[in-house]
């Protein structure tokens, strides 16, 4: 049987009053592998780091490792989360690690936002999450079932390249008509992005 190796990237707890927020649970462990049943699933889960205590360094460099370790990284989303999901979706794209959004349809990241100049739009996704994830799911036997289509037809992961096809997006169709940002770009001694 073919292994899998899947990390969940989601809330560490801080600490034990850490109540308030959801992690991966065992029942979401289960549904996730149930839905990839042809293959022995390996769940890499941030939350079962039991011996790094406070050593910050250590604790960033196994999150780390796991990601890398990965073939797939499961991204948590039902609720806000913090940096570190960000980080690591950041960088499965990196390594064209592909992402699966757990982010349903209501959640912090996927609701209706009205932006300040007035504009609707009813169904917002995160622009974060919408770049980094290959796939967007309400649950994870939704992921699960995502991933194993995804190996049985196997098609290209969005990679490191999303970030200069976004900037690309942003240059063609909105730096002209930004002109506050446009100003500080251009007579800015920092600009450090090459024109491709």
């Amino acid at each position: 049987m073919k292994k899998i190796v899947i990390y969940i990237a989601g809330s560490v707890r801080k600490d034990a009053n850490d109540a308030n927020s959801i992690f991966a649970s065992d029942d979401v462990k289960k549904e996730l592998s149930e839905a990839i049943d042809d293959f022995e699933v390996v769940i890499f889960d941030p939350n079962e780091s039991k011996i790094l205590g406070g050593d910050t360094d250590s604790r960033f460099g196994k999150d780390c490792l796991q990601v890398l370790s990965s073939d797939f990284l499961v991204a948590d989303l039902r609720e806000k989360r913090g940096l570190g999901v960000g980080a690591e979706m950041m960088l499965a794209k990196d390594k064209r690690i592909p992402v699966i959004s757990v982010c349903p349809a209501g959640s912090h990241y996927q609701r209706p936002i009205v932006f300040h100049e007035g504009t609707v739009s009813p169904e917002w996704i995160h622009p974060f999450v919408r770049s980094l994830s290959d796939a967007i799911v309400n649950d994870f036997r939704a992921a699960g079932e995502w991933i194993k289509h995804f190996i049985a037809e196997p098609t290209n992961p969005k990679s490191e390249d999303i970030v200069a096809a976004s900037i690309k997006e942003y240059m063609d169709n909105f730096f002209a008509t930004d002109l506050d940002f446009k100003e500080q770009y251009l007579d800015s001694s920092v600009n450090r992005w090459e024109f491709k």
